[in-house]
């Protein structure tokens, strides 16, 4: 005991920290991590709360002999005797069990060559898994990456198994459920456990001991002999025939991936078509944009935006843009313009056709489809996750607006972040997600550690009083399928929650739902700025009215030592507010029963607000001082990177220890396309706007002070519904939602919207109107940035999808998704759309070359949704009514005049070329051929080659033919198409007759060219 006392600390902060050090009182202080585990009685983590925090703050304390004085800096390693035993003050850090496996890559940690990996070096080298961190390494080094090491615990913990995150127990082969009251969530749709007893199995043969199929190349043929049997046999041929076509669109095959042995992730994918044959165009293209094999196909799997590349390895590497093209060219839109019939829009100037979208725009978009990742290996399903759809790595997408196919920006006409109307997770619609019994969201960015964390706290509704914890409660107690509840009306607020600005996990009777935020956007250059902090000494603008950092209270104090210990007066750990809020949060009408004198924001660079489990260390938190946005113009293309301007006093020694987030300062590498009025911006050749701006560092752009000009579009009554969509970009939420507003009148299919405060055709004013059957709302505004000194370079002020926050690795899966839906919707709803896939679809459909009329028939059907037919004594109406709808699309495409019209049949150029597939399944069906009882699958081989087509086989991308092929002879001369006589050249027309011949003489063998196997019968492939 003796030894263990040392004089520098004074007597009251020894007795108070001895005080809950003690076994009896760390019930109320230390890290207890659970009440079923065992304390740990060799690491104390103390961590104090409500008024035991503001203990610290205090040089006069009221509240009893127990108190500490931040001040005294020799606690730093000093020893305490408590409870008859000795304890050190250590680095938080030390004794934490974490999975370091982020350090051991090879682009990760500065020090790891291929030669020598000083991270795995201690364990495979000294045989140890204790990291003795190196007394030559500055702490900043720890501190900037521990984000990377997932906390498993500490050193003595005992932990239940299953408190392990997946990842790791997968790693001795167990897979287990998290502890807790729990709910069923479903896997993939419509997924069921496998029953190898069912009739006509493949695997059915393995089990009564039959042969079975057993080499590499049978393998690959088991997805084929599905489709076959499928062709052949299923009773729902013309949905297996839109099928059909839509996967000779969309393809994936196994050509052009290195699964060919995969069945099951490539009937998956095909059954996308199936599903929504006659449902909407929108579900298959996010499906198909969320699917692995696709990821593989078209390589934008594991795409990374620049932003994370420079970050990890100090490289600028551009996204991948294979998938970007390829959703466009193939996909949606085409390559060149199309009026609605198909025809193509001619530039009058050049007299060449236009193009659709520029290299500009593919690499734009290339930066949307970052961050997509395979899931994590399962049970129930083949080796290798492409079952499942991707998910997207937050950290990994890249953040900055990007340019749009019609001279706007992805994001134009959603509504401002900034926007939401006070308490808006409670209004009408607002969606909560279903997490089960885990509180750790999965939606919002979070740290990984953060549910492991003994002092994290979550908001826990009331169950008397509360009515969200009532909807919440009646969807957990309903059982119903699904895990999105999306509230029917406004509920009022209780308690904590008419405090909050926003939610991010609740708990409702042991199960935790996270909020999901509607849609929303934020300006790129805003003039309501202020900066927010971090505790490493970093800092950037943020717009005030933002829903962003955490308060961060100091006392108010002429001596600047004692304002570093800061204060959060959060209600759940990680809870955001605005700049209004936090200040308020700071003020002594809050929580006056703890606070005791006055408080204000902090300034100060070694913020600490972990001991109160708001926020844990390095979190970015509001700060007082002013912050500037400035442009920085690229030179040689007018693309411009955002620099933010902290205020720093060099008068006082704090300030000068920050600097501006790497991301934002003047040497920052983070272009983005803007359009410039006229294309003219100020450049190193134009003496950056006739010395309006300074040339950059580099001399190769100008750095611009900005100003943003906001002004009402409309003085009056808009003309009419495209007027509107015209000339407005930002958006609006709902008005049933937005209080302050007032509906004026309906004027020409347009809604209008007042504010009750403001004046008509304000910058508040909001204009409904109907699109693509959707309700959306504008707002009366448009936001530009002007040049400082020059106001006749300006630019519209760009949106996007995240807050420059973000740019920390602190994006949210949320946002991610808003914003591929978003790109997703940008290509769907784009004009070129119906009619191109209209046309496509009735080339597979049967008529390579449709007139202009038949393709305007099929494209009004894709875009009403509806499709009306005459053909019986009353009117027959298909399809929904939404944009988009198939059932539409296929009936206008199947009963069109021209498509029925007999007298055409006996014109050459009418129709099309039968598929060799298909003509071979029809062939078959013709013969009514029926597999053998003990062989009931449809084995054939070696199709790719004798009839140059195969389910799952197409040689590329762009499938097994070009659309737009003409053969040499009368039908080039007459530019006229006929796709399928691509793939049918003499040798495989020879072969497919060969092959016929052989089945009707043998059966199904490889007799003469045959289509199967001559030994199948003894020992099948």
């Amino acid at each position: 005991k003796k030894q263990c006392f040392d004089s520098n600390i004074d007597v009251r902060t020894r007795n108070f920290l001895a005080h809950i050090l003690n076994q009896d009182n760390c019930n109320m202080y230390c890290g207890k991590r659970d009440a079923e585990r065992k304390n740990n009685d060799k690491y104390r983590d103390i961590f104090i709360q409500g008024k035991y925090a503001m203990l610290l703050q205090n040089e006069n304390p009221d509240y009893g002999e127990y108190y500490c004085n931040v001040t005294n800096t020799h606690v730093m390693g000093a020893t305490i005797w408590s409870g008859q035993k000795c304890f050190r003050n250590t680095h938080p850090n030390e004794g934490d069990i974490r999975d370091m496996t982020y350090w051991t890559g090879a682009d990760t940690h500065p020090g790891n060559t291929p030669d020598r990996n000083p991270i795995k070096e201690f364990h495979d080298l000294h045989k140890t898994s204790i990291l003795s961190y190196p007394n030559h390494h500055t702490m900043d080094r720890w501190a900037n990456n521990i984000k990377w090491f997932n906390y498993l615990g500490k050193e003595d913990d005992l932990l239940w198994f299953h408190d392990l995150p997946t990842y790791i127990t997968n790693i001795y082969g167990k897979s287990v459920r998290e502890r807790g009251k729990g709910v069923v969530v479903c896997a993939s749709q419509n997924e069921v456990a496998k029953n190898p007893l069912m009739p006509n199995s493949i695997f059915e043969w393995k089990l009564r001991g039959r042969p079975n199929y057993k080499s590499e190349i049978s393998i690959q043929n088991q997805k084929k002999s599905v489709w076959r049997m499928i062709a052949l046999k299923s009773p729902d041929q013309l949905r297996q025939r839109i099928a059909w076509a839509l996967s000779q669109i969309l393809v994936v095959s196994e050509q052009n991936i290195n699964h060919r042995g995969l069945t099951e992730g490539f009937l998956n994918y095909y059954d996308i078509f199936v599903k929504h044959a006659f449902g909407n165009y929108r579900d298959i293209l996010k499906e198909v944009s969320y699917n692995p094999l696709m990821g593989k196909m078209l390589s934008f799997l594991d795409s990374k935006s620049s932003l994370y590349t420079r970050q990890q390895t100090s490289r600028t590497i551009f996204p991948d843009e294979n998938f970007a093209r390829e959703i466009m060219q193939l996909f949606s839109i085409g390559t060149v313009l199309l009026h609605i019939d198909g025809t193509q829009k001619i530039d009058a100037t050049t007299g060449s056709p236009i193009h659709t979208y520029t290299n500009h725009n593919i690499m734009s978009f290339a930066r949307a489809w970052t961050g997509f990742r395979m899931q994590l290996q399962r049970a129930n399903i083949e080796k290798g996750e492409v079952v499942d759809p991707m998910f997207i790595d937050p950290i990994k997408r890249d953040i900055f607006p990007k340019i749009s196919l019609d001279m706007n920006f992805i994001g134009d006409g959603l509504p401002l972040c900034n926007d939401l109307p006070r308490r808006h997770f409670l209004k009408k619609k607002s969606q909560y997600r279903l997490l089960g019994s885990v509180s750790a969201p999965e939606m919002l960015h979070e740290e990984a550690s953060w549910r492991l964390k003994p002092e994290t706290f979550r908001l826990v509704l009331d169950k008397s009083y509360s009515k969200l914890y009532k909807v919440l409660n009646d969807f957990t107690e309903s059982k119903v399928p699904g895990t999105n509840v999306f509230k029917k009306k406004d509920i009022e607020c209780y308690s904590d929650e008419c405090i909050v600005n926003t939610l991010k996990q609740v708990e409702v009777n042991g199960i935790f739902y996270e909020y999901i935020r509607p849609s929303c956007v934020h300006l790129s250059f805003f003039e309501n700025s202020k900066s927010i902090r971090k505790r490493n000494g970093y800092a950037m603008c943020e717009n005030k009215s933002n829903i962003i950092a955490a308060s961060a209270c100091t006392k108010v104090s002429r001596k600047e030592s004692q304002k570093q210990g800061a204060i959060d007066f959060c209600k759940y750990s990680g809870e955001l507010v605005t700049y209004k809020t936090g200040k308020k949060r700071c003020s002594s009408k809050w929580n006056t029963n703890l606070v005791t004198g006055e408080y204000e924001f902090s300034d100060w660079s070694d913020i600490d607000t972990y001991p109160n489990g708001c926020v844990h260390d390095y979190y970015w938190h509001w700060s007082p001082k002013d912050c500037t946005l400035v442009a920085k113009v690229f030179g040689e293309n007018g693309n411009i990177a955002v620099v933010h301007q902290l205020d720093i006093d060099s008068k006082i020694d704090n300030d000068i220890n920050f600097s501006v987030w790497p991301e934002f300062d003047d040497e920052n590498l983070n272009y983005f396309p803007v359009y410039w009025q006229k294309n003219k911006y100020p450049n190193p050749g134009n003496k950056c706007g006739k010395k309006a701006c300074t040339i950059t560092y580099d001399g190769l752009g100008c750095l611009c002070k900005v100003v943003i000009v906001e002004t009402p579009v409309f003085e009056e009554n808009p003309r009419s519904v495209n007027e509107v969509l015209s000339n407005l970009n930002i958006g609006s939420f709902p008005p049933y939602i937005l209080k302050h507003l007032s509906f004026d009148q309906k004027f020409k299919d347009i809604y209008i919207y007042h504010n009750k405060k403001g004046i008509p055709f304000d910058t508040g004013t909001v204009f409904g109107v109907k699109m693509h059957g959707k309700m959306k709302y504008f707002k009366n505004i448009l936001s530009k940035v002007e040049v400082a000194k020059n106001s006749k370079y300006h630019f519209r002020n760009p949106p996007k999808f995240y807050s420059y926050r973000d740019a920390d690795m602190e994006v949210s899966r949320r946002d991610a998704v808003y914003e591929t839906d978003a790109v997703l919707d940008h290509l769907f709803y784009h004009p070129n759309t119906a009619p191109f896939i209209s046309n496509r679809l009735i080339q597979r459909l049967g008529v390579s070359n449709p007139s202009p009329n038949y393709v305007k028939n099929v494209a009004t059907a894709f875009c009403t949704g509806l499709f009306k037919w005459n053909g019986t004594a009353e009117n027959i109406v298909f399809g929904k009514g939404f944009y988009g709808d198939l059932m539409s699309t296929v009936s206008a495409i199947l009963l069109d005049s021209e498509f029925l019209s007999v007298p055409l049949d006996a014109d050459p150029t009418a129709g099309s070329m039968k598929e060799p597939l298909l003509k071979l399944m029809g062939f078959l069906r013709a013969l009514e051929y029926n597999s053998a009882p003990f062989m009931p699958e449809l084995r054939m081989y070696d199709l790719e080659r004798k009839l140059g087509q195969e389910a799952h086989a197409a040689p590329s991308v762009f499938s097994y033919f070009l659309s737009n092929f003409s053969p040499p002879g009368p039908l080039f001369t007459s530019s006229l198409y006929a796709p399928e006589a691509q793939i049918q050249t003499p040798p495989t027309i020879i072969d497919s007759i060969n092959g016929m011949l052989s089945f009707i003489e043998f059966g199904l063998v490889d007799c003469s060219g045959g289509f199967g196997s001559f030994s199948w019968f003894i020992r099948p492939r």
